[in-house]
C-alpha cells in the first residue's frame, strides 16, 4: 500500500511540475484595442527591414511568379496609388478588398483602424517610418502613415503609397473614412 501511495505522489509531483513549465511558456498578451496601447507600449529593438520584405518587384517562389498587388487608397476625392509587398499579411489584406474603414488619428502622423480578422505577422523595426508607409501593428491594426519620423516600434510591412505628396492634407487632422480598392 505504501508503494502505491508513493507512486501516486510521485506522479502528481511530475504532473504539477509539467504544469508550471507550461504556464511559463504562455504567449505574449495581446493589447486591448485602444489608442493608448500604442502610446504605452515599450519599444523593442530589432534590425532594419529585410530588403526582400520591401521588394516592389514580383518574386519567384517554387517556380511561379507572384502577382503584383496594387491598390487605390481613396480619401474624399483624392486617390493615391499604392503597391502591396509580397508577404502573407499583404496577401491577407488583398483578399479583404474592397475595404472602407473609419480610421482614427494618432500622434499627428498616422491613421489607424482595427480590422475584423487577425493577420499573419512578421513584425520588424524599421529604421524609420516614411510618409506613405502602410503597415500592420500587432495582428489586426492597419496603419497608414502620413508623416515621416523615427520609431522604435515593430510593424509588419504591408505596402507603400507610390507618391504620397498631399497625403497629409487629404487625411486631415481628425478621424477620416478611407477606401482601399484593388487597382484595375
Amino acid at each position: 500500500m505504501k508503494r502505491w501511495m508513493a507512486a501516486l505522489l510521485a506522479g502528481l509531483l511530475v504532473f504539477a511540475c509539467t504544469g508550471c513549465t507550461a504556464l511559463e511558456q504562455t504567449p505574449w498578451p495581446v493589447p486591448s484595442r485602444t489608442a493608448s496601447v500604442l502610446e504605452d507600449m515599450e519599444p523593442i529593438q530589432q534590425p532594419d527591414f529585410d530588403d526582400d520584405t520591401a521588394s516592389s518587384t514580383a518574386q519567384i517562389q517554387d517556380g511561379q511568379e507572384e502577382e503584383e498587388m496594387y491598390l487605390e487608397i481613396i480619401v474624399g476625392d483624392t486617390v493615391f496609388s499604392a503597391e502591396l509587398y509580397q508577404n502573407e499579411a499583404a496577401r491577407t489584406l488583398w483578399q479583404m478588398l474592397p475595404l472602407t474603414l473609419s480610421m482614427n488619428e494618432l500622434n499627428g502622423n498616422e491613421k489607424y483602424s482595427y480590422l475584423s480578422q487577425q493577420f499573419p505577422t512578421n513584425p520588424q523595426q524599421p529604421a524609420g517610418i516614411q510618409t506613405g508607409d502602410l503597415m500592420l501593428f500587432g495582428a489586426d491594426c492597419l496603419v497608414l502613415f502620413y508623416d515621416s519620423f523615427p520609431t522604435s516600434y515593430r510593424y509588419t510591412p504591408l505596402g507603400r503609397v507610390e507618391d504620397p505628396a498631399g497625403l497629409a492634407q487629404a487625411l486631415g487632422g481628425g478621424n477620416v473614412t478611407v477606401r482601399f480598392l484593388p487597382s484595375v
